[in-house]
């Protein structure tokens, strides 16, 4: 809806992240856990999600009144049985496409939780804008690194992938808003979320070539 309902673009563009956070990467991690209580990774992503939430809420002063902590509090009644929260040993792919997407949160995430902290009355202060686009940024490297320790799965790589995907694409799309990253920024966001997106169809096709390679 921000996306068509506010005739201010930073409106659309704030709303837009929000929503990619909510909708692409936190809640389908929940739906996808909650319907198969074996697919750790889905719950892995879930609790990246939350914890980008509450990590960026801390240094604005607003872990309370923005509500932050409910999305992780949210999780507690669906906690892994015991001995099915695993982690596996690292893709090292994923583990590399993390770097840049770590770089990009440190040099983008301190200026917006700044921006929140100074920002009064402001309306997207009020709204936790700043704070929000901060979290999705921690959250699109802490949920590729989650990926990168949990067994594969097609579904959540196309979720977080296509989450860093469109977040390049807007700021493409809108890059002369306030706060909006640079080009570069937002290219390199959508390149890190293809190969996210695309990288489990890729590697099975690779591990089924060396499968079925004759041995000389």
């Amino acid at each position: 809806m921000g996306v068509l309902a506010h005739g201010e673009l930073i409106h659309r563009i704030h709303d837009t992240v929000g929503a990619i956070h909510y909708l692409l990467l936190w809640a389908p991690a929940v739906i996808v856990f909650t319907s198969n209580r074996g697919n750790i990774t889905a719950w892995n992503v879930a609790v990246a999600s939350a914890l980008a939430m509450v990590i960026t809420s801390i240094p604005s002063g607003d872990v309370i009144s923005s509500l932050s902590w409910l999305p992780l509090v949210t999780l507690i009644p669906l906690w892994p049985d015991r001995g099915t929260w695993r982690f596996t040993r690292p893709d090292w792919v994923l583990v590399a496409v993390t770097v840049p997407l770590i770089i990009a949160a440190a040099h983008f995430v301190p200026d917006l939780i700044a921006l929140q902290h100074d920002s009064g009355t402001d309306v997207h202060g009020a709204r936790f804008h700043y704070e929000g686009m901060a979290a999705l940024y921690v959250a699109l490297a802490l949920c590729t690194l989650a990926l990168a320790f949990s067994p594969r799965s097609r579904m959540m790589n196309m979720f977080v992938g296509g989450s860093a995907v469109l977040t390049g694409l807007f700021h493409l799309l809108w890059p002369e808003y306030d706060s909006a990253i640079p080009t570069a920024y937002a290219t390199l966001y959508l390149l890190c979320g293809l190969v996210v997106a695309v990288w489990p169809l890729v590697a099975a096709r690779y591990a089924q070539r060396r499968l079925f390679t004759p041995v000389s």
